[in-house]
């Protein structure tokens, strides 16, 4: 079996405020800081039948008079371009019930390369819980199944974002990047 390879960890906590828009919550801050590790998977650094693991866990917070919403979105892009999500939670995605704080979330997606070139197959698919209290946990599959990457260029990049609709506060607490290499022999 091929040995797991960390690639990303985030170090710091990052938060998505209702009305800031679409948030950047893996790439803020410094790194070394906030952040050990890169998000950008260079050519030459994906091989058919790899595969990335992208955990993140959470908590939100809601203090308002009535629920809110967020949005969460996964990209790899060149540049972490915000277009093309390999995976989306949906417009109607984790609620954040009002009056109650700290309740956790995770997300966990799976991309496997199926071939390599500037038009290439992979498979990302996705899954996001909230933990909401009392017994009121729901989740979501939110990948988008055949997906297209460009594995020719050097500047492919993860990026997780959320985007509160209304009320509330999405946190990410932490998240790892993990590279399962294929094994060879």
């Amino acid at each position: 079996m091929a040995d797991v390879e960390a690639k990303f960890a985030r170090v710091t906590s990052v938060t998505a405020n209702s009305g800031g828009g679409e948030t950047r919550l893996l790439s803020p801050g410094t790194a070394n800081t906030d952040y050990k590790g890169v998000l950008i998977i260079p050519r030459g650094g994906i091989n058919v039948g790899d595969v990335f693991r992208i955990i993140a866990w959470g908590r939100t917070t809601n203090a308002g008079m009535m629920n809110g919403t967020a949005r969460l979105k996964l990209y790899f892009n060149p540049n972490a371009a915000l277009n093309n999500p390999i995976a989306d939670s949906g417009a109607t995605g984790p609620v954040l019930t009002l009056g109650i704080s700290n309740t956790e979330w995770h997300f966990f997606a799976q991309i496997t390369i199926r071939t390599l070139g500037a038009n290439v197959t992979a498979w990302c698919d996705s899954m996001f819980e909230n933990l909401r209290p009392p017994n009121n946990d729901y989740n979501w599959m939110c990948g988008l199944g055949a997906m297209a990457i460009d594995t020719t260029v050097d500047t492919n990049k993860f990026e997780l974002t959320a985007n509160v609709a209304n009320n509330g506060s999405f946190v990410l607490d932490q998240c790892s990047i993990e590279r399962l290499p294929f094994p060879t022999g």
